[in-house]
Parts: structure tokens; sequence; C-alpha cells
């Protein structure tokens, strides 16, 4: 045998050779064209181009069903895989399914195609665009292969896609929560979806022992998996497991006791996975090197910085594949980040900076950057990121650039003290991004952040405007209470600053809004700090509210007088003020005690403040006092007509319906006011108060019901309600009383009574202008359908037993009286207790 015949003999046996270890050298391959250019790959390595030929023969003689061609050929799939990066997601979705209706396919391929639509929905959540949808869309896909496809051999591939789809959203939502822009249940999202990627990697490692099992002892077939690649896809599956744990370790709350201790336990378990995994693979493969960052980070989690660092230099090697540069340079800057060195960080980023990495390590790089103080290298990275990679991480870039923390370092960032204005305009830059975005959380840390840098440059009145800015953001979100804080703090801290007060006014608004027990207590620290500015009037009036809604009327009062008289919420503040004057002496006249003192020192103090405040404004505080002087009688009427009169000619009163109707009811010389208040517009509520101050006169009952006359056919003929208009027809009605036209007023209350049987109050105004005969019947009947020992009740008895006393049936009369009495509670607590007693010692004596 010639030379050249051993020598093609030796190459053909290396070729069989080849093809015998094909399955090992291609672990992940799917498709029958792929082997057949890695045999061929493979063949020009070791022999050259004339052999290749010969070498593809042998293959296809070896296993006749490589010659048969995939539908899903390697050209289709870079197409499919070029729109996917292209974000034409709806275009190679649609090619997909287009496939679907060929004829011809191969189990190979109907995996394939599954596969390439579940990467589809992955690369599509980034988007952050409906990912509930996307989620769901994974599963539907693999549901709907395993039940068209049920003993497809490469099943065990598509449910490896499946679990990888669920870790990928999870690690995503992961990095978005540790960077504090994913959404408020982004956490609990995160932990479902690696939850579901965990049981689907159970479920495929179990599925691929089960194919190990069947395929024992037969022939393989183009679209089955040899054992070699069968052995790699199971350490695949047991480090996407570790990945899985420890992507959950990443999302504990370092703040909560349990789950730190959980997540230390979790991380130790995850440390075993990994070198269990390293174990069984080459060092030459990248996973062996994955595994080793992973375990870095793992050291780096648990606080252990020394051992980190001696992992992270053990691995600069140039051994190591290029494909594990990105995640090496992630771990080595969460890294310097955690320990704060920043000397290494500048390293880091110097030696990064002339290569070109992935979305999620240029994110790294920035975090970085600006960990380190160089906030504009930061800022030109991100607008690189915006180009290169699109909305989603733009917005990400955004929140990098803001928050200067690395991924899942549990560290602060460094602090960096000497940020300059050209620099903070950048920061301001990227939170005016975020809000815009709608990334509300990142646009507050980025505003906190720029007050922070610029209170530490000892430009407060920026820092107090940018504190403003992040209050506001999360005013939208509602988030009260937190914008509270944010306002209050360093209100409190710069309090001389001009913008102090109305920041911090803002602050007890939010407080006010989230029903917060500080409100009052900040109020009051307010107005004791800034005790003559105007949001202290502001204060006073809020805190006056407060104090009314808690029914105490006197502290009530003495705030609203202590407002500035020259505020804009001086006016509201009278009106309120007035209020808590007649609520507090309501309780009185409810408790039975004397107001007459009490009237007299509220007047006393609306006298001081009548002293001090400008003509504008006299008017209103005369109606008050006036209020106080003519219903409770607190000084005499003569006095509280010649301060209306005095102010008379001011604007303010010729404008104000009360006063022109107070006018008249002090001074009798002034009529021709209350033809002009009953001319201007109509306030039903106020007619009201009026009406009821005159009844509470006392003076000339005659003048006195001409006035509410006037005064109630005005307001008959403009209420607008039915409801008001009969408060005005029975006001009316009692007028005609004290003027003596009964039989007028007795027809108006019938009328009322007529139109609605339930008026108690109309009820009682006529029982007392009937005559005695029918009086009693009508006292009798308000008896039996009134609550007992009601205030209507008492007065009904009364009456019926005054009546039968007056007719001549005193001791019937006694008899009630004693009834009445003897059934607890009896009359003790009723108003007119001495007039029962009165009544019981004429009737029975």
């Amino acid at each position: 045998m010639s030379n050249r015949q051993t020598s093609m003999i030796r190459q053909l046996a290396l070729a069989k050779s080849c093809i015998k270890t094909w399955h090992g050298l291609s672990a992940f391959v799917l498709h029958s064209d792929h082997r057949l250019e890695a045999c061929t790959a493979r063949a020009r390595e070791f022999f050259g181009s004339r052999c290749v030929l010969v070498l593809v023969l042998l293959a296809a003689a070896a296993s006749p069903t490589l010659a048969q061609e995939s539908v899903f050929s390697q050209r289709e799939q870079k197409l499919v895989g070029g729109l996917r990066d292209r974000s034409l997601y709806d275009l190679a979705e649609s090619h997909c399914l287009k496939l679907l209706d060929r004829d011809g396919l191969t189990p190979t391929d109907h995996a394939s195609v599954a596969i390439e639509r579940i990467r589809i929905q992955t690369s599509k959540s980034r988007t952050g665009a409906d990912r509930e949808q996307q989620w769901q869309q994974v599963d539907q896909i693999a549901k709907e292969f395993s039940v068209a496809h049920p003993d497809n051999p490469r099943a065990v591939l598509v449910g490896l896609q499946q679990a990888l789809a669920h870790l990928s959203f999870g690690r995503l939502l992961q990095q978005e929560v540790a960077a504090r822009s994913a959404a408020a249940n982004g956490r609990e999202l995160s932990l479902k979806q690696l939850a579901i990627a965990r049981s689907v990697f159970e479920r495929t490692q179990q599925l691929r022992l089960d194919t190990v099992k069947a395929q024992a002892n037969q022939n393989l077939s183009v679209d089955m998996l040899s054992s070699d690649q069968l052995r790699a896809l199971g350490t695949s599956l047991d480090y996407q497991l570790a990945i899985v744990n420890l992507t959950s370790a990443q999302l504990a709350d370092p703040n909560s006791e349990t789950e730190n201790l959980n997540r230390i336990d979790s991380l130790g378990r995850v440390l075993k996975q990994l070198t269990a995994v390293r174990t069984t693979v080459s060092q030459s493969k990248p996973l062996w090197w994955q595994t080793k960052i992973n375990e870095a980070s793992c050291r780096r989690m648990l606080g252990e910085f020394s051992a980190a660092d001696q992992i992270l230099k053990s691995i600069q090697s140039r051994k190591r594949p290029r494909s594990t540069d990105g995640l090496l340079l992630r771990e080595q800057a969460s890294l310097a980040i955690a320990i704060g060195d920043a000397e290494r960080m500048r390293r880091l980023a110097a030696a990064a900076a002339q290569k070109r990495y992935d979305a999620e390590t240029e994110i790294s790089l920035i975090q970085l950057l600006v960990a380190s103080g160089q906030i504009q290298k930061a800022s030109r990275l991100v607008n690189t990121v915006s180009s290169r990679h699109g909305a989603y991480w733009a917005r990400r870039a955004d929140v990098a650039l803001l928050s200067g923390s690395g991924s899942g370092s549990t560290a602060a960032p460094v602090k960096n003290a000497t940020v300059d204005s050209a620099e903070n305009r950048l920061l301001l830059q990227a939170a005016e991004n975020a809000e815009k975005n709608g990334d509300l959380e990142t646009a507050v840390r980025g505003f906190l952040s720029v007050a922070e840098s610029q209170f530490s440059s000892g430009d407060r009145e920026s820092g107090l405007s940018s504190t403003v800015r992040a209050g506001m953001v999360l005013e939208k979100q509602s988030k009260h209470d937190e914008a509270a804080s944010i306002f209050l703090k360093p209100a409190r801290a710069y309090a001389s600053e001009k913008l102090a007060p109305s920041i911090h006014l803002r602050g007890c608004w939010n407080l006010s809004k989230a029903e917060s027990d500080r409100f009052g207590k900040e109020l009051v620290a307010h107005i004791d700090q800034w005790p003559n500015s105007e949001t202290a009037s502001q204060a006073r009036y809020w805190l006056a509210s407060q104090q009314l809604a808690r029914k105490d009327f006197t502290a009530t009062f003495e705030t609203l007088v202590s407002i500035d008289s020259k505020s804009p919420n001086f006016p509201a503040g009278v009106i309120l003020a007035r209020i808590a004057c007649r609520k507090r002496l309501g309780e009185n006249e409810t408790k039975g005690l004397a107001t007459g003192a009490l009237a007299r020192r509220l007047l006393q103090r609306w006298e001081e403040v009548y002293l001090k405040c400008p003509d504008s404004v006299k008017p209103l505080v005369a109606v008050a006092m006036a209020e106080l002087g003519l219903g409770w009688q607190a000084e005499s009427t003569g006095k509280s007509a010649a301060r209306l009169k005095d102010v008379a000619g001011i604007a303010a009163a010729d404008s104000n319906v009360e006063f022109q109707y107070l006018l008249p009811i002090a001074d009798d010389g002034f009529q021709s006011g209350l033809a002009k208040a009953n001319a201007m517009p109509f306030d039903a509520a106020l007619a009201r108060r009026v009406l009821l101050l005159i009844d509470r006169i006392e003076g000339d009952a005659s003048r006195l019901a001409k006035i509410k006359l006037s005064i109630a056919e005005n307001a008959i003929e403009k209420a607008v309600d039915s409801r008001s208009k009969n408060q005005f027809l029975q006001s009316k009605a009692s007028a005609l009383v004290a003027l003596g036209k009964r039989n007028e007023a007795v027809s108006l209350f019938e009328e009322l009574i007529a139109a609605d049987p339930k008026n108690l109050s109309a009820q009682l105004s006529l029982a007392r202008v009937l005559p005695a005969g029918e009086a009693l019947k009508r006292w009798r009947s308000i008896a039996s359908r009134t609550a007992s020992h009601s205030s209507a009740w008492f007065e009904a008895k009364y009456n019926v037993a005054r009546l039968l006393h007056e007719s001549g049936k005193s001791a019937e009369a006694a008899k009630l009286l004693k009834y009445i009495k003897a059934v607890p509670p009896g009359w003790k607590d009723s108003t007119l207790k001495k007039k029962f007693e009165s009544l019981l010692r004429e009737s029975a004596g």
C-alpha cells in the first residue's frame, strides 16, 4: 500500500472519529444543517478544504436522516433572530407562524419554532409594554407545543427555553427593583416569576431524566439529543436553578430580620450549587467561569468582600472566554461600590471606556462612574446607551445616573461632595427626563440627589427648590406622607431661608391629605417658627379648622383671632371664628349655663382685633361684634349700632349683605338698608342666620317682627328649593304671630303641615298659637308622636298639663306631672325643669 493510500485511510478514520464525537462538540445544536456545518468546520480545521466533501459524505452515510433538509433552515433562523434583535417582534412572530403552515416540518422544526417564539416574547417583555401578556404567552406557546407534539424528543429544549424565559422575567424585575424603578409590586412579581422558573426547571430536569431512560439502547435519530448533550443539559439546568436562588436572595428585604436570615441561608446553598456545577464542567467552558463570577457575587452579598475580591482576582486570566467579560465587569463594579473604593472604581471605569458592552453592563458602568464622582462621563454614557439600546435602556440609564448604587448592592453609593454646577445640571436633566417618562420614583431620587449636592455646596436656595420638585413628584403619586417628610425636614433645617415657610406649609398640607396625626403638631410648630409670616396665617386657619372639627371651640376662636388682619385668610378666619363663638355659647345654653359673661369676654377679644385691623376689613369685625352684642346681649344695642354706623361708609360695608341687614336691626333710622339688602344677591344660609339672630334679640318686638317679615317674604320669593322655602314660610308665620296676625299665621302653619306632616317645627309653632281647646288636642297629638323625653315631648307634656290646670282640671294636671316626674329620668334633664316644678306646685296645691 502506498504512502498516499495509507494517509487517505488515516484521514478517513479520523473523519469517522470526528463524526462519532460530534454530539459532544455541539451540545445545543438543534438542526441537521447545523450538524453538517459543524462537521464541515471541524474537518477544515483538521484536514483542509480538500477533504471536506469526503467528511460530509461520510457523515451523510453514517446517519441517513442527516440528509433530510430542515424546513426552518439556519438562514431563516438568522432572519428571525435579526428581526428580534431590531425589536421587530410582530414581524418575527408572523414569520414563525407562517413556517408552521409549511409541509414537511420535522420534530426539530416544531421545537425550533416554539423556542424562537418564546425568545421573541422574552425580548418583547423588556420594552415594559404589557409584560403580563408576554409572560402568559410564553406558557401558552410551551403548552401548545406539548399538546400538539407530546412525544417530541426535543420537548426538553422547549421546557428549558420556557424556564429561561421566566428566569429572564424575574431577573429583569429584580434589576428594576434594585434600581428602584420597578412598579410598587415589582418585588412580588419578580418572586412569582422566579417561582415559576424554578418549577419549570425542575420539571424539565425530570423530563431530561425520562428522555435518557427512553433513549437507552436506541439508535439516535436526527431529532434526538445524544447522551453527552443530555448530560450537558443537566449541568446547565443545575446552574440555572442556582441563578434562580441567587436572584431570589437579591430580592430579600435587608431591613427584615427574617428575610435577611433566609437570604444568608439561600446564598450558602447557592455557593454549594455553583461548586457542584463547576466540578462537572471543563475550565475551557464559559459556564465554569460564570460559576466563579457568581460565587464572588454571593460572597459580596454575604459581606465577605475580601473573599469576593480574591475570587475576582483569580479569574483575571487569558484563558477566560470573552463572553464572560460583561458579567465579570458588572461584578467588579458592584464590589468596588460595595466597599467604597473610589480609586478602584476609577481604574475599572478607565479600563472599560475603550470597549463596547451589552446594555446591562453599560448600566453598571454608569453606576460606577456616578459612584466615583464622574458625573459628566456618566451622562455621556447615558446618551450612548440611549442611542444604542433604545427607550427602555435609556430610562434605566437615567435611573443609574441618579441612583449611583451598584446592581444588587446593599451598600450606599459613595458620597461625592464635589459635584459642580454643570454636573448638577446633568443630574437635574436626568431627573426631569425620568419624570417626563413616568419613572416617578427615579425622578424623586434624582431631585433629592441634586438637592443634597446643592446643600453640600452651600446653595441652600437651589437645594430647597430641588427638594420641592421631589416632593411634588411624590404628590403626583398621592404619597402624601412621604412628600410631607421631604418638605418638612429641609424647611426646619434651613428655617431662615425665604422659601422655608412655604415649603414647611406644603409639608403640613401633605400631612392633612395623608390624614396624619402629626398635622396639628406641625401647624403649631410652623406658627411658633414663623409667627409673623403670611404662611402662619394659613397655618392658623388650618389649625383652627382642625380644632373646630374636634369641637374645641375656645381654642378655635383664639387661633382665628390671632390671624394677621392684613392676610387674605383673615375674612375666612372671621367667618370661622363666628361659628366657633356660636358653638361655644350654644354649649352653655344647652347645659343651662349663663352666657352673658362668656359673650362679653368674646366681644372683648373682637374689640382688640377691631382696633388693630385696617379699615377695609373693619365691617367684617363689626358684624361679628354686632352678632354678640345683639343676639347674646354682650353690649347695648346702641353701642352695636354706633359701631356699625362708624364703618357704614367703607366700601366693604356697602357690598356686605349681612351688614346691610344688621344696620336697620340695630338702628331704626337705617330702614333703607333693609331694602338694599333684599335687593342684593340672595344667600339662603345668610338669610336663615339673620332670622335666627332676630329671634334672639330683646327689643321692640313689633319693629323686629316687621324686619323679620320683610326678610322672610324676600327669601320665599328667591328660594330655589322647597325645603328652604318652607323654612322661610315658617319664619313669616312666626313674624305674623308677633304682629298679631294669628289667623294668617295659622293658615301658613297648616299649609306647611299639610305639605309635610312630619314637620315637627311647624306643628309646635301651630300648637303655640291655637286657642286653648284646639291647642290641647294638638299638644296631645304631638306628645303621642314624638320620642319620649325629647325636647318636643317635654314641651308637649308641659303644655297639656298647663292647659288642663288652666281649664280647672288641676288634679288631672298634677297626676300627669307626678307620673312624668316618677318615670326615670323624669324632667331633671329638661330645659323646662323649673316650669314643670312650678306648675306641679300650683296644680297640686
